[in-house]
């Protein structure tokens, strides 16, 4: 019985000291874990303020030069560019540009279009979304790579990014989408076949001429309803 109680007393004291380490590494973990997230804030702070300081002075109080932003690692990119997009929706398209052409030199547009053609689905769509960084040529072609992509969500993410960017997808093109079993109905497909007649109504009038009763027709039929009637498709 005394060897019984001893071994209950010294199972107690482990079960103690075990608690109090596990205690102590969760507290440790959590501070660990404030202190990246302030290191973090901090340097989202500090890159915002160089790359709108640039953007909204063309690099006159730098002599002209852009800043330099740290992009060797996933982490740093990420960071680089959901800071640019975050200040990006407050600026004109002359200052967007600058912001674009500060990350276009530290390789991230090409980093993005490399991510956005292989990998996990919803790491090749935020990779599409930040797109709207870069309109131009490159981004135009991974576009039409993305596109054509056996994934749905993959398709939509291309096609709202060309809208995004200013580059209205065709029409057409979109109408294919709601051939697939997700497409007719898609509420992200309806937005940007909307988008797409509101912007050429004519074009629209001769697709819906062109479809007979199919998912496509209905589509393009309910978008014309939200387009003001003196250019909505009859």
């Amino acid at each position: 019985m005394p060897g019984a109680l001893q071994l209950v007393w010294t199972l107690s004291i482990g079960l103690a000291a075990l608690s109090s380490v596990s205690m102590t590494v969760l507290i440790g973990a959590r501070l660990i874990r404030q202190h990246r997230d302030h290191g973090l804030i901090e340097r989202r702070k500090r890159l915002s303020s160089e790359l709108l300081r640039y953007a909204l002075s063309g690099g006159e109080e730098s002599g002209g030069d852009m800043p330099v932003i740290p992009a060797r690692t996933r982490h740093d990119r990420m960071v680089a560019i959901q800071t640019a997009l975050d200040i990006s929706a407050i600026l004109d398209p002359e200052a967007r540009a600058r912001v674009s052409a500060v990350l276009r030199s530290a390789s991230i547009d090409a980093w993005l279009r490399r991510r956005a053609r292989r990998g996990p689905v919803p790491d090749r769509i935020a990779a599409i979304e930040a797109f709207q960084l870069f309109p131009g040529a490159e981004t135009s072609r991974a576009l039409d790579f993305a596109q054509i992509s056996r994934s749905f969500r993959i398709c939509i993410a291309a096609l709202r990014a060309r809208v995004e960017t200013g580059e209205m997808p065709n029409l057409a093109d979109v109408l294919r989408l709601t051939e697939r079993p997700e497409g007719g109905r898609s509420l992200s497909l309806f937005k940007i076949v909307e988008a797409c007649v509101r912007a050429n109504p004519a074009s629209a009038l001769t697709l819906l001429q062109a479809c007979s009763a199919s998912p496509a027709r209905i589509m393009v039929l309910k978008a014309a309803e939200t387009v003001p009637t003196s250019t909505a498709p009859q």
